[in-house]
């Protein structure tokens, strides 16, 4: 059986500031797989391990690229111990005021391994933010979060549905101010192999992501199970008496097990007793042929299993056991992308004066991208230096606006 979703929570900052975040009062079972998801938007300025409930928090996945991107993080727990009414909390990392967010997913039907996939590339720019990891088992679920430090629109957004259905579960919209976007998603993943998520957009991204496999718990018996024992015993000979004679012969079959299950699971048990002689007597005579067989063990698989067990002997003990794992097809798709080499002239009517003048503007338009601001873009206040600790750095004391963290070449070039 996949993984369900109970229900989640979603906390995000009122504004750049320190507090913390806490969900709302909720009463989990035991065996519920918790998954908190947080994110801010400073690479630098993350926020701490969740707390609530008594519960052992572990983190599974964590993006802090350094540089103008965010930073995200994903933590698990199995609730155990009935911890009854209980939130959930995170707390800034460090003293700097930052946009910061968390949603909290409560799964049932559900695991999370103790070293789980989740994806390698974890940071990226382009207009096409993706990346992948690669389940290990089928009817899993993918949850994941990111951040778009350039902080576009997301009505221009579309989730990414090459592996799976994407389901927003959150949604941090700070594009108006440049204050970030941040995105929280899960998708179902059918089969165990590659997986792609994230999103695209006509301008470009520039983003931090973190995603986990949220694997389907382990079953007594589903699916089709079909357990065969036959049994055979064959008897010959000769009974000759003169007087009172009793021949009996008696087989016992046992077989006593567990067989734990999931997808189609044949096992089959056989027994062959074959028994023969001659018993010529005179007088009383009682001959007794006795065959015990029991077949012992336990039967445990995933996917198409095939156990059988095989017993001529009278008393035979077998664990049989078998897992066949299929690896899907993966599809992968190449994008190529040709660019007039520079100093190539347009052809055509227009002729080398265009190309000349477009060039030279060109060249104005990259060295005033390379320069930076000298007045806040939002209200016109005149940037100060940051402290010593972060050279370079130049904000606005009026609302906080930060070079090169808030800086857009494409919006705030030649400020």
């Amino acid at each position: 059986m996949a993984p369900s979703l109970i229900t989640h929570y979603e906390v995000y900052s009122a504004a750049a500031d320190q507090t913390t975040l806490t969900t709302p009062s909720f009463t989990p079972s035991n065996g519920e797989v918790i998954v908190v998801k947080l994110t801010t938007w400073s690479s630098t300025d993350g926020m701490n391990a969740p707390t609530g409930g008594a519960q052992s928090y572990t983190l599974v996945g964590t993006a802090a690229p350094g540089g103008f991107n965010g930073w995200c993080a994903v933590y698990v727990a199995t609730v155990s111990g009935s911890p009854g009414s209980m939130t959930i909390s995170s707390t800034v990392a460090t003293a700097v005021n930052t946009r910061h967010s968390m949603v909290v997913e409560r799964w049932s039907s559900a695991q999370v391994d103790a070293t789980p996939a989740t994806n390698a590339t974890k940071s990226g720019t382009g207009t096409t933010a993706t990346t992948t990891l690669t389940t290990v088992s089928a009817n899993s679920f993918v949850s994941w979060c990111m951040v778009d430090e350039q902080s576009r629109d997301p009505a221009g957004s579309t989730y990414v549905a090459t592996s799976g259905t994407p389901t927003q579960d959150g949604l941090f919209d700070g594009h108006v101010g440049s204050n970030s976007v941040h995105y929280f998603a899960y998708q179902d993943a059918a089969t165990a192999g590659s997986q792609t998520f994230g999103i695209t957009g006509a301008s470009s991204f520039a983003w931090t992501a973190v995603g986990v496999e949220v694997r389907a718990a382990a079953a007594s018996i589903t699916g089709d199970v079909s357990k065969t024992i036959t049994a055979t015993l064959t008897a010959t000979g000769t009974n000759s008496a003169v007087g009172a004679a009793t021949e009996t012969t008696t087989a016992t079959l046992t077989a006593a097990g567990t067989n734990n299950a999931v997808g189609a699971v044949s096992e089959t048990t056989t027994a062959t007793l074959t028994a023969s002689g001659t018993n010529a007597a005179v007088g009383g005579v009682s001959d007794t042929v006795t065959a015990g067989i029991t077949a012992t063990g336990t039967n445990s698989a995933v996917g198409a299993a095939n156990a059988t067990t095989t017993t001529s002997a009278i008393t035979v003990s077998a664990t049989v056991g078998s897992v066949a794992s299929v690896s899907p097809a993966v599809t992968i798709t190449a994008a190529a992308t040709v660019t007039r080499a520079a100093g190539q002239p347009r052809t055509g009517v227009m002729g080398w004066d265009l190309y000349s003048t477009l060039a030279q503007q060109a060249s104005y338009i990259d060295y005033y991208r390379s320069v930076p601001p000298v007045a806040c873009p939002n209200d016109g206040e005149p940037l100060r230096l940051g402290p010593s600790s972060t050279p370079g750095v130049l904000y606005c004391p009026f609302d906080g606006w930060q070079y090169p963290r808030d800086y857009d070449p494409e919006v705030h070039g030649g400020m």
